[in-house]
């Protein structure tokens, strides 16, 4: 018997991930915000992010982020629809520590400790109800979390960039349904 309570209640280690996954983006989406991403902005001249989800053409351009820590192992980006930060967002995150994120390709099965989301708003008359998340997970053995497969190619990555191109078969969280994510790419800058 293991005292791991990792191992023992690991769809609790993975859920307690996911949330915090998602207060960091929501924290660097809102304190990176981009003065001049106002509106419907979805030629942000500081960089894009866009796809097709479920077949419907998307530009996350607003509130668009991105962060690579100072040891350039862990790298989140992500942005909105809109300028409102409760508007539909994608983000990724990759924690390759001890290793530094360089060009190259990433993926849900096969790289430990990545994520992407994509957040739905559920709005009635004019106010989110709640929020419809889809995702692909792996734990720190690159195992997924869920049935959800992505594939992230980092083209360019310095200093002040990062660009590339990502797709995906995302699974609802907590569900059993999924979502596409086709013809995706990115150009951000760093902050």
């Amino acid at each position: 018997m293991t005292n791991n309570i990792i191992e023992r209640h690991p769809a609790i280690f993975s859920c307690c991930k996911l949330f915090m996954g998602i207060a960091l983006i929501v924290i660097v989406l809102t304190s990176c915000k981009n003065s001049k991403s106002g509106g419907n902005n979805s030629n942000n001249s500081d960089g894009f992010m866009e796809a097709k989800i479920g077949g419907v053409k998307m530009q996350f351009s607003n509130n668009l982020s991105a962060q690579l820590s100072s040891d350039k192992t862990h790298i989140v980006v992500g942005g909105h629809l809109t300028s409102d930060p409760l508007s539909d967002s994608y983000d990724f995150e990759i924690f390759h520590a001890p290793a530094v994120v360089t060009t190259g390709t990433y993926g849900v099965p096969g790289t430990p400790n990545m994520i992407t989301r994509y957040a739905h708003q559920n709005v009635v008359n004019g106010k989110v109800t709640g929020t419809t998340i889809f995702n692909a997970s792996t734990g720190s053995g690159g195992t997924t979390s869920n049935a959800g497969t992505y594939t992230l190619v980092v083209t360019y990555i310095d200093d002040k960039k990062v660009a590339g191109t990502f797709t995906g078969h995302l699974q609802l969280l907590g569900g059993s349904s999924f979502v596409d994510v086709t013809e995706g790419s990115f150009s951000v800058p760093l902050h």
